[in-house]
């Protein structure tokens, strides 16, 4: 009786989920932009994760630390370092 009630509660999850892919397919936009903006910086994130993995043996860790790079170059307006990385965060 569990895992019918379990089907019944992920399907719907899973239709809805489904059908709100083709909203988040406008984004590719942003993407462009982004490449556009930043050039071959936009290699610098999942570079700096893969070195790391294989550094430290901490996969995690090193996705974590790629993501926030990532996110620091986002935010990254002028010569506001600080700013960029409490932003990132």
């Amino acid at each position: 009786m569990k895992k019918r009630n379990v089907r019944l509660l992920l399907m719907p999850t899973m239709l809805i989920l489904i059908s709100s892919i083709p909203s988040f397919a406008a984004e590719q936009d942003m993407a462009v932009i982004n490449a556009q903006k930043y050039g071959i910086l936009t290699l610098l994130p999942p570079l700096v994760a893969i070195i790391l993995a294989f550094i430290t043996k901490n996969v995690i860790v090193s996705l974590v630390i790629g993501v926030m790079s990532g996110g620091f170059l986002l935010n990254l307006n002028g010569i506001n370092i600080f700013s960029a990385l409490f932003n990132a965060f």
